[in-house]
């Protein structure tokens, strides 16, 4: 309910209405669920008028942005279900616009066939409907850190809003784990340009590189990700990674077990870590640094 933005306080005769004891309590079973659903059901108009007011002003902002007016658009995004451009074009359909929108991906998984069997237009750089599996396996090693590698350099948008001037502007997270994020997202981008920079200063005047084939582009993420050495399992596995967005979400690190291996009665918590881990890898390699 605070990810959507609702008073809880203010919902809570609904949600003692609907079964549970405080807007803290955990849905665990099949009964838990069926209250959930019950709360919900009654929570609809409310979640109805936000869900239009949120609409109308995205609308505006689309318009402003002359995102109508466009004969085509290509919506870059990661990945991986293609979700984003499922959603994005059942809005343009209730706005009235049937605009041709092409995906463009890092990689698909094998859930976006569906969508592209429906009429979806997808193109994907490393794996596209979850093929080539040897791609597929890499970046599941740790979707969280492929993600840092791609996040935007500024704070998750949770909505849009008005300003003085009249402009809509989309209303930022921002906080500690944002800043932490953006710098370190910012230092690995600005690197890996200067890289590039460097790789294009090899060739002479007007001469045109060739394409990077996308198993080359991956070879070395999928080495560090699968034998990372003990600093960058490390500098990687301190990386702090958000479940969800907003006040209510959960902050683990990418790979840091909670004990020494050494420390037999830590032998349970290690194993839940190792379970849990976001770079199962880079949580091995910190358990024994000095055995591989």
């Amino acid at each position: 309910l605070s990810r959507v933005g609702l008073d809880v306080e203010g919902a809570l005769p609904l949600i003692q209405a609907a079964g549970f004891r405080d807007p803290g309590q955990r849905v665990r079973n099949g009964r838990d669920y069926g209250r959930l659903r019950a709360l919900f059901r009654s929570l609809a108009p409310t979640l109805l008028e936000q869900a239009r007011e949120e609409r109308a002003i995205l609308a505006d902002h689309w318009g402003q942005e002359q995102v109508f007016k466009q004969s085509h658009i290509g919506l870059v995004d990661i990945g991986w279900h293609g979700s984003l451009q499922d959603s994005f074009l059942k809005l343009m359909a209730r706005f009235g616009h049937d605009t041709p929108v092409t995906g463009f991906y890092l990689g698909t998984y094998a859930a976006a066939t569906a969508r592209v069997a429906a009429g979806a237009r997808q193109f994907a750089f490393l794996c596209e409907g979850g093929e080539p599996a040897g791609r597929l396996a890499t970046i599941r090693r740790s979707v969280e850190l492929f993600e840092w590698l791609f996040c935007a350099p500024h704070g998750s948008v949770l909505g849009f809003q008005r300003e003085t001037d009249g402009r809509i502007q989309p209303r930022l997270e921002s906080g500690d784990l944002e800043a932490v994020r953006e710098a370190t997202a910012t230092a690995m981008q600005t690197g890996a340009l200067q890289f590039i920079q460097e790789a294009l200063a090899c060739f002479a005047p007007g001469v045109t590189p060739p394409p990077i084939p996308a198993g080359l582009g991956i070879s070395l993420l999928d080495e560090l990700l699968r034998r990372p050495t003990a600093d960058e399992a490390t500098l990687l596995g301190e990386l702090p990674h958000a479940e969800g967005f907003g006040g209510v979400a959960k902050v683990r690190l990418i790979a840091r077990p909670p004990a020494r291996v050494y420390h037999l009665l830590a032998w349970p918590s290690l194993i839940r870590g190792y379970r849990y881990a976001f770079w199962r890898k880079g949580y091995q390699r910190r358990l024994w640094p000095d055995c591989w």
